[in-house]
């Protein structure tokens, strides 16, 4: 595999992915927004993303996958295709549901403790 046709031959999106990721990064130093759990969850479900797509790719470029041999540990290809499927769609759902917590999770209040006896 080549890299350097391949990076000839996709430079757009390489450039829009690495324009994405510094604007990305920008904006939280930009905002000082705080590391929370929501916010480690989302950048997990990023990498998740961008690990699942390079799965796919790779598995389209490199290795190509015959349906027709069907799912086992003797097609490699089957199983990266999987895990690559696997992740996109984990690193999905897990982003979107992680991106609504960052903004509309509110902090949790406590009720008043009840009023206790007076001496």
């Amino acid at each position: 595999m080549d890299f350097q046709a391949l990076l000839s031959e996709h430079k757009e999106l390489v450039g829009v992915v690495v324009a994405g990721v510094f604007g990305i990064v920008a904006a939280l130093i930009k905002s000082k927004m705080k590391f929370s759990a929501p916010l480690i969850w989302f950048f997990v479900s990023l990498f998740c993303l961008a690990a699942g797509a390079a799965l796919l790719f790779l598995e389209q470029a490199q290795f190509h996958f015959d349906p027709h041999a069907g799912v086992g540990l003797q097609n490699r290809n089957s199983l990266l295709a999987l895990a690559g499927c696997l992740l996109l769609a984990a690193g999905g759902i897990w982003g979107i549901i992680n991106f609504l917590r960052l903004f509309l999770d509110r902090p949790l209040t406590l009720p008043d403790a009840p009023p206790g006896k007076k001496r």
